[in-house]
Formats: C-alpha cells, structure tokens, sequence
C-alpha cells in the first residue's frame, strides 16, 4: 500500500539457517527418492482410484462404473482425464511431480500473503528458510502424502491462494475455495468464516461457484450421470451420521480406528463406556463450545469484535483465523487421518514466521515456541512399531493428536490478538501491494 514501508525481517543466525536448509533439503530428497523410486503398486494407492475414475470419464463408463473407493467428486476424476493416456506407472510418477510443485507454490504463496498483512519486507533467503522450517514440521506427513499420492497439495494451495487473494480480490479467492470443494470438501468450512466476518464478495462468488465448477463434469459424464456421481458421493458423507446406502461411496464410518479426529475418538470412547456412538457428536460440540468460550474471552478482554468485520488495524487477524480453521476442521472435523494433517504447512508457515520475526514480544515467543513443541510431541510420540506399538495405538484410538491440536490453536489466536491490539498494531491497516 502507497505510504507504508515494509519492515525487515531480523537475520536468522547463519549456523541455524545452514541447520534448517541442511535437514530440509535431506529430508525431501529421501522422500522423494522413496515416492519416485518405489515400485509402483495398483490399488495400493490413493491415485489408482483417481485415475481409474478419469480413465471411466474418459470412456463414457458412467457414473455407475466410477470405482467404489473413489470418494470424492466428480471434477477431480474430469480434469486429470489427460494422464488416463498414460500408463497408469507413468501417470503416478506426473501426478507426483505435480503434487511437489503444487506443495511448493502454495508455501511461497503463503510465505508472501503471510509476510504483505505484517507488513514484513520480501527477502528470499529470508523466505526459503522460513518455507523449509514449516516444511520439516510436516515432514512426515508429506512423506505419506507423497507416498500414496494423494491431492491435499491441491486443497492446501487452495487454503493459500484465497488467504493471498482475499483483500485485493475477494471475488477470485471465493472462486479458488469453490474450485478446492470440488477437489475435496474441505474448503467449504471457509465459506461461513467469510459470512462471520462480513466478506461478502467473497462468500457469494464461493456459493456460486461451487456447484458451476461441480457442473463442469457434465461436459464429459452428462448431466444425469454427473449428478449421480455427485449423489454417490455426497451419500458417502451420510455414513458419518449413521446413515448407510450401498449405492455411495465407500466411506470409513465415524469410529474407524485409523482417524484421530475427536468425533471419531469419542464414536470410539464412549461405546467401550457403555454409551451410544450417538454422543460423539455432541460431546466433540461441547469440546469445541468449551475452547469457543475461551477464545471468545480474549477477544471480549482485548476489545477485538468475534463477530462482524475487522477495524482497519486489526486486519492482521484474518492471517491467524484462517490458520486456525484448519486446525479446527481437522481436530473436529468427522474423519482425520494423519496425513489430512499436511494441509497444516500454512499453519506451520505462520508460526515460524511469527518464531522468526520481531513482531512477538519475548513472553509471547516463548509460548508459542512450547505450545508448537507440545503439539509435535504430540502428533509424532509414541512411535509405532515395537515395544510402543500398543501405546501408539491407544494413543491414537483417544484421539490424542487433535487434543494436542487444542492448546495450539487457542495460542495462536490469542497471540493474534495480542498482536493487532499492540499500540503501534495501526501501523499496518491492510496487507502490502504485492
């Protein structure tokens, strides 16, 4: 923005930046090596599903001959139609290349839309290690979602791309979460974070495009068989409330052992109790009501509105917001597994810039430093395997890494309101002109 300077960001200490790149570069070469390297299995992958699913659109199978694991709309299967004209082996090695770029850009993306709302200067160096820190805290992650090829780097660059698009072009950033529901669905969850806090533009153009964008895949299956591959998999959405077709997709039910969500852990919990699977829900809602209380706290102490539009000097808020969303949707959401967890890297993202900045007091730093601590210990103890097998199991079938989310997001937005209510907070009213 014309009259407002960009502030520098502090020197990282040379022996830490050389610690950083050093891990993060070995780190993603093994993964790498391991993802392209590994003998290509069918059906041992999540990609199978997608490019068999493609490969029946190509054909004109109908929606009927979609393969029952594909569980996710239609769109996706219609635009990769293209790799379906190579061989299964090769399209899976594209389709990694592609998943890698797709990573990478949405981390500088959102390096850049998280650096414009502080107001921080665009230092590349700077950039890269603060990119390649928030990478090593997903490490594991990526190295399963690169493993099985799956599409989250498409929502996470969705997560990313709207966040840089919404101020200067809310409609655009409303098109992008429409294009990422019809991928997964998990963007949707943004749509009433815009209606709350009053970014209309952006809500009505993410409204609208969503079923357009999910029509699309008519051109190919029809309009009739598009909208039976859209029943088939919205109906598998039904198997998280108890409801069951054997004309859906083929859905986990809410209590599969493998999701560490808190619906599922209670769906889990409370039957071993003695009590119907039918209060995981509301027992998650109290959770959530609980950490909502305390949140809605610091906002009502600092003055900050929890409902409505943002004053000027508190835009910096929306950055944390954002990020919180995704550790909600997937703490609460109805099926986590640990690799969902790589859309986090823009959440990860903005706690090293925080961590690497001067825009945090020492108190505030030190918080956040062990809260992200907590949280990793978290989601990566016990290991499995061995002699820990079993508590990692237990762990897991509690749910134990999305209470460890919990602390995580309550800091982050309390650190955010901290930030914008700072005397100098008015310094920065809006994100810098790219």
């Amino acid at each position: 923005m014309p009259g407002e300077r960009a502030t520098p960001p502090p020197a990282i200490p040379i022996l830490l930046r050389r610690v950083i790149w050093g891990l993060a570069f070995a780190f993603l070469s093994w993964i790498l090596i391991l993802a392209f390297r590994h003998p290509f299995k069918p059906g041992k992958n999540t990609f199978s599903a997608f490019y068999y699913a493609a490969e029946a659109i190509r054909n004109h199978a109908g929606a009927g001959n979609l393969p029952p694991d594909y569980i996710y709309p239609p769109f996706l299967a219609w635009a990769i139609q293209p790799l379906t004209r190579l061989p299964i082996a090769v399209a899976f090695r594209v389709w990694l290349g592609f998943s890698f770029l797709l990573t990478s850009s949405s981390m500088l993306v959102g390096w850049s839309a998280i650096s414009r709302y502080f107001g921080l200067e665009i230092n590349l160096k700077h950039a890269i290690t603060i990119v390649l820190a928030a990478f090593l805290l997903s490490a594991g992650e990526a190295k399963t979602e690169w493993s099985v090829a799956q599409c989250d780097g498409l929502i996470l660059d969705s997560f990313s791309f709207s966040l840089a698009l919404l101020a200067a072009s809310p409609i655009a950033a409303g098109l992008v979460i429409a294009l990422g529901a019809n991928i997964k669905y998990q963007t949707l969850v943004l749509i009433p974070y815009l209606l709350w806090r009053g970014h209309w533009r952006a809500a009505l153009a993410a409204l609208l495009g969503f079923p357009l964008i999910g029509a699309i895949s008519a051109l190919s299956l029809g309009w009739n068989e598009n909208l039976l591959a859209w029943s088939s998999a919205i109906g598998g959405l039904g198997k998280f409330i108890g409801l069951h077709s054997a004309k859906t997709a083929q859905i986990h039910a809410l209590d599969w052992t493998s999701s560490i969500s808190l619906p599922s852990a209670f769906a889990r919990i409370l039957p071993s109790m003695g009590v119907s699977e039918k209060g995981a829900y509301p027992s998650a809602f109290f959770i959530a009501l609980l950490l909502f209380g305390l949140i809605g706290s610091i906002y009502y102490r600092h003055r900050v509105p929890l409902v409505g539009p943002l004053a000027p000097h508190h835009t910096r808020l929306i950055v944390f917001e954002w990020s919180s969303i995704t550790l909600f949707l997937l703490a609460f959401g109805p099926q986590t597994t640990r690799r969902h967890l790589f859309i986090l890297m823009l959440t990860h993202l903005l706690v090293m810039v925080l961590l690497f900045s001067d825009l945090l007091t020492r108190a505030q730093r030190q918080l956040l430093f062990w809260t992200l601590v907590f949280y990793q210990l978290g989601l990566r103890l016990p290991p499995s395997g061995g002699w820990t097998n079993q508590a990692a199991d237990t762990w897991k079938w509690l749910g134990g890494p999305s209470w460890c989310i919990l602390p995580l997001l309550f800091v982050l937005l309390k650190t955010g309101v901290e930030l914008v209510t700072q005397p100098d907070a008015r310094q920065i009213t809006r994100p810098l002109a790219a």
